[in-house]
């Protein structure tokens, strides 16, 4: 499939740069989640997540697999690989973040 959008009106482009340059939103009173130390503990639960080898095998099954289709354009880079076998230990911390 093929999509072909066009440049923006000059109204419509001037809009927008308006709605970038305007204010903000208002002030959000926000509460910390954790604190420096938990983000901390976080990052190094993480490090200590084992990633079997059978799952390695898969995400780079998946990765090659973007490669070959001839519906995709541009397959999966080697660090889309090295980014999608941190996943699983991001969601552990991030589960046991919020528990």
């Amino acid at each position: 499939m093929r999509l072909r959008l066009g440049y923006l009106t000059a109204g419509d482009e001037t809009d927008m740069l308006r709605r970038r340059v305007g204010p903000r939103r208002e002030a959000v009173d926000l509460s910390p989640l954790t604190s420096p130390d938990g983000v901390l503990a976080m990052r190094k639960s993480v490090e200590e997540v084992e990633i079997t080898g059978d799952l390695l095998d898969y995400i780079v099954a998946i990765v090659t697999a973007t490669r070959k289709d001839p519906q995709v354009q541009v397959g999966a880079s080697p660090r889309a690989g090295s980014r999608w076998s941190s996943w699983p230990a991001a969601r552990r911390c991030s589960g046991s973040a919020t528990t």
